[in-house]
């Protein structure tokens, strides 16, 4: 039973070593400015990026937060915000977009950016509209001044409760006051979600298992 217990025990730090300084960070865009109700309507993750300090951000929209979907549906907009604490950030950070390439972005140190109300920081945005607007958003950011870590972004903006936001058009819903929307704000309630482990992880985790259960099936009296 000792030896039993060892293994777990080993398993455990071994899981822990694997996650050590690996932070992801799960949020929903969970609000609207319209009446929509419902949702979730899209995730957010951030994590670190161990090797070279950069900080990973995806945005995945639920198509199943809508009542229809258009061929032209997706994120046009995205906005979040930084608590690096350098003053010099606007000149050090560099965004690096991986799905879409075309995006652009804008950062300002001082106030929200946003065409309609104040959302965040930095505003994501594509160069155009329709099917220019992506269901998947995936890119990095780093800076030269040192490495970047998940939590950093992970705070609201200076004058809303908002963590991170972004429009999202092309698709059809019904809100409560009966009429029906095409596009929408939609926002973070700064609530984390529980993170999804990573395929390695759960390898990981169910092999320790299986030897467990392989040692234990051995060492029963014939």
């Amino acid at each position: 039973m000792k030896q039993q217990l060892s293994c777990v025990v080993a398993a455990m730090a071994l899981l822990a070593t694997v996650d050590a300084g690996a932070t992801t960070l799960n949020y929903y865009l969970d609000q609207n400015n319209s009446t929509l109700t419902g949702g979730p309507w899209a995730t957010v993750t951030l994590s670190d990026d161990a090797d070279d300090g950069r900080v990973h951000f995806t945005v995945d929209l639920l198509k199943a937060g809508y009542d229809s979907v258009g061929p032209n549906f997706g994120l046009q907009d995205f906005y979040f915000n930084e608590n690096t604490g350098d003053p010099n950030f606007a000149k050090d950070f560099i965004v690096q977009f991986s799905s879409p390439t075309t995006w652009t972005n804008q950062y300002s140190p001082t106030s929200d950016l946003g065409g309609v109300g104040p959302y965040g920081k930095f505003e994501l945005s594509d160069d155009g509209t329709g099917n220019d607007r992506t269901t998947h958003l995936d890119f990095y950011l780093r800076s030269l001044a040192g490495a970047l870590s998940a939590e950093e972004f992970a705070v609201t903006s200076p004058s809303t409760t908002y963590m991170f936001a972004g429009h999202i058009g092309g698709f059809s819903d019904v809100g409560s006051d009966g009429l029906t929307y095409d596009s929408a704000q939609f926002a973070s309630s700064g609530m984390p979600v529980a993170p999804i482990p990573e395929p390695g992880t759960m390898t990981l985790l169910g092999a320790g298992f299986f030897a467990l259960a392989v040692r234990s099936k051995r060492r029963k009296p014939a």
